[in-house]
């Protein structure tokens, strides 16, 4: 046991140094607020749907789908239950719309992208990849649905915010699943060059937001401290109770701990931003979410790996 959490303990050092290089990099100026949206947006765009796809590797994944059907069933639960609670008790409470907006989705939403994805691909391995693609899916269409309409002052929506490249690739993964097919040993190859760079580049986004977002200010805010404790421990917690009955594999439950316990979304705060929704309340609870998951996520991911025997 004593072997195994320190192996764990050995790439979670890994993880969290590649996220101080991002920090340190943005510090000194060696990249600067352009360079940083351009690397987010090749990620967006090209690196996370190839990667996506080539989770199917080359060998089967014996009994991957159903466990991925469950997998959104259990997002799709989680959405429904913690999204709809903590709007509702905004609403009740005489938020206004902007505040209920950035509550909702600071609370609940979890960053899988740049916060999930490499940790799930480093601790689980490359078989837990589709899970992240399932999370990544629901968070978009929650998020491009219902949380852009929280956002949208002009309360219209567009189909097309939904046909992103990630949701593109990950439909394309659900199919190669689904039937069975995997990729050509040169083209998984081929494929795999372009997505070399997906989990380090995430972690150096991480530590760039961190140091730009001054969170001074944040944690002087009660309601920052709250926020950050729903996403980083109440929900990832409740959620890990509720399916620990089951028997659903070990390395799905925790891709679903991994996923759930990631820090608050980036692209909510961005589109607060761009709609000037309570911009600074966002950046702050980003920031802070971000921050103490440095903490929260070993921790949760320790505990729960002993409870199921992992370690």
């Amino acid at each position: 046991m004593g072997g195994a959490i320190g192996t764990l303990a050995f790439r979670l050092v890994l993880l969290f140094s590649v996220i101080f290089c991002g920090f340190f990099a943005y510090k000194v100026k060696i990249i600067d607020e352009h360079t940083s949206m351009q690397m987010t947006d090749y990620l967006n765009r090209v690196a996370i749907p190839v990667f996506l796809i080539t989770s199917v590797g080359t060998k089967p994944i014996l009994d991957g789908s159903i466990n991925l059907v469950y997998c959104g069933l259990i997002m799709a639960a989680y959405y429904l239950i913690a999204f709809g609670g903590v709007y509702t008790i905004c609403k009740l409470s005489g938020k206004d719309r902007a505040k209920r907006a950035v509550y909702t989705c600071m609370s609940v939403i979890p960053n899988c992208a740049f916060v999930g994805l490499p940790m799930v691909r480093l601790l689980l391995g490359e078989q837990a990849v589709p899970y992240v693609g399932i999370m990544m899916t629901a968070f978009n269409i929650v998020f491009f649905t219902i949380g852009m309409q929280m956002f949208n002052k002009d309360d219209k929506f567009h189909f097309k915010s939904l046909l992103t490249p990630m949701n593109i690739s990950t439909v394309i993964m659900l199919v190669l699943l689904l039937c069975n097919i995997q990729l050509n040993e040169y083209v998984y190859t081929f494929l795999s060059q372009i997505t070399a760079i997906v989990s380090p580049m995430c972690l150096m986004i991480i530590g760039i937001n961190i140091a730009r977002t001054p969170i001074q200010q944040g944690l002087k805010r009660p309601i920052i401290w709250v926020l950050s404790i729903l996403k980083l421990l109440i929900f990832p917690v409740a959620v890990q109770l509720a399916i620990m009955p089951f028997n659903f594999p070990s390395d799905m439950k925790m891709a679903l701990l991994i996923g759930i316990a990631c820090p608050g979304s980036t692209m909510a705060c961005v589109i607060a931003n761009q709609n000037n929704m309570e911009p600074e309340l966002a950046s702050q609870s980003v920031a802070h979410s971000t921050l103490f998951s440095i903490i929260t996520m070993p921790l949760l991911i320790i505990l729960f790996q002993s409870l199921y025997g992992l370690i």
